[in-house]
């Protein structure tokens, strides 16, 4: 019997992002976008201060090359809030080469484990991993402070056993 895991990266470019700029994920409002301006990361604080729905710079409450906003009908109490979050908001372009570079290196840091048989990348923000024995919760909050400490991202690891010839 094997242990497979599906481990999967929350908010994976921003957090990135985050670690190299020296932030903390939850503590910075940060979003990636493309260059046709659609948001394709962005950490927790950026949503819970624009919304969770927020999937373009047009929806933003402000203009990101000025950063005037353009929301009507505030008070001045939330005109002035607005106006702090955005001074405190970092909008970076996506660097496609940067993130698949970093998402390489963190499966081969995965790969290195010694109880790890094998490491397959599903997609950019979701591996499967074969362990060579069985994992308890201890290993997983283990692996996922490895992850987080490595590569700045928070992650979740669901676990379940497998027969190795269905493996």
């Amino acid at each position: 019997m094997k242990t497979r895991a599906i481990i999967e990266f929350k908010d994976t470019y921003a957090s990135m992002e985050c670690q190299e700029l020296g932030y903390q994920t939850k503590e910075t409002a940060l979003a990636i976008i493309s260059p046709t301006g659609h948001i394709l990361s962005s950490t927790p604080l950026f949503r819970k201060a624009y919304g969770s729905n927020t999937a373009h710079i047009d929806q933003l409450p402000f203009t990101i090359d000025t950063l005037n906003i353009t929301a009507k009908g505030l008070s001045e109490k939330a005109r002035a809030n607005l106006e702090d979050w955005i001074t405190h908001t970092i909008i970076l372009p996506m660097d496609y080469d940067k993130y698949f570079t970093k998402h390489q290196a963190l499966l081969h840091l995965l790969a290195e484990s010694p109880i790890v048989e094998s490491v397959q990348s599903l997609t950019y923000k979701t591996v499967k991993i074969y362990f060579s024995e069985a994992l308890n919760d201890e290993h997983i909050r283990q692996l996922q402070g490895f992850i987080l400490f490595q590569a700045g991202i928070y992650s979740y690891i669901g676990t379940s056993t497998v027969s190795d010839r269905n493996a």
